[in-house]
């Protein structure tokens, strides 16, 4: 689990500095249904980018508990701001 909230961090980092966390948050509060098909495209398309952070989203996507967690580890570093 350390690991996970290690890895979280920086993308919760990621996710700050592109403006991006209010949009991912969004994903996985509302967007259950699709998070199947949207985790499958960040897959595809992580060869392209550097740094696996596409992977690593997809990872997190594809699991309800991760999810979940990286959720509230995201809401609550939304709330330090």
């Amino acid at each position: 689990m350390k690991k996970n909230l290690t890895e979280w961090e920086g993308l919760v980092q990621f996710l700050q500095q592109n403006n991006l966390q209010k949009i991912f948050s969004f994903i996985l509060r509302a967007g259950s249904p699709f998070k199947f098909f949207l985790a499958q495209l960040l897959f595809l398309f992580d060869p392209f980018f550097p740094g696996k952070k596409f992977q690593a989203f997809g990872e997190l996507l594809e699991n309800p508990t991760k999810s979940n967690i990286f959720l509230q580890s995201l809401e609550d570093s939304n709330k330090d701001e």
